[in-house]
């Protein structure tokens, strides 16, 4: 195999036995390359969402995140990949109504686990958030992301 590609998922399971057979499968030469979506938190209702909900979440359940780059050290600790490229990135928005946005938020990974009456209070805080920054349910919300593209080459 030539290429292998995780899109925003490769620190679910950036560990010795994940890497050892990516190894194994790409032929000398061969690229391993890794995505990722990352939410530009330079609007205040982002930010504060993001501050207030969901990293307390991650803390909170030790799940893995890209943002720890314990995924990059596991790699380039692993001897079986060259150094990890990422100058390639390019912008995306993601454009959602209310229902749609909160929709999206209960798709993260802490929040969709949670039980049916925790759901109900992250979208309440939501919602309050959205109140203290003026947003309301009629508006339109964007989500700008920064498309980060990772890739490295078999040893």
């Amino acid at each position: 195999m030539h290429a292998v590609i995780a899109a925003q998922s490769f620190h679910w399971f950036a560990n010795d036995k994940s890497i050892s057979e990516i190894h194994r499968v790409l032929v000398p030469g061969g690229k391993l390359g890794l995505i990722w979506n990352v939410r530009d938190h330079s609007l205040p209702w982002l930010e504060e969402m993001y501050e207030e909900v969901v990293l307390p979440l991650y803390k909170q359940s030790k799940t893995p995140r890209k943002q720890s780059c314990e995924w990059e050290n596991i790699l380039s600790a692993s001897g079986k990949f060259g150094p990890i490229n990422s100058e390639e990135s390019f912008k995306m928005d993601q454009t959602f109504n209310f229902d749609e946005l909160i929709g999206r938020i209960m798709s993260i990974s802490v929040i969709a686990v949670l039980s049916k009456e925790e759901k109900q209070i992250i979208i309440d805080r939501v919602k309050l958030i959205l109140s203290k920054h003026n947003k309301q349910e009629k508006d339109m919300f964007i989500i700008p992301y920064t498309v980060q593209i990772y890739w490295c080459q078999r040893t």
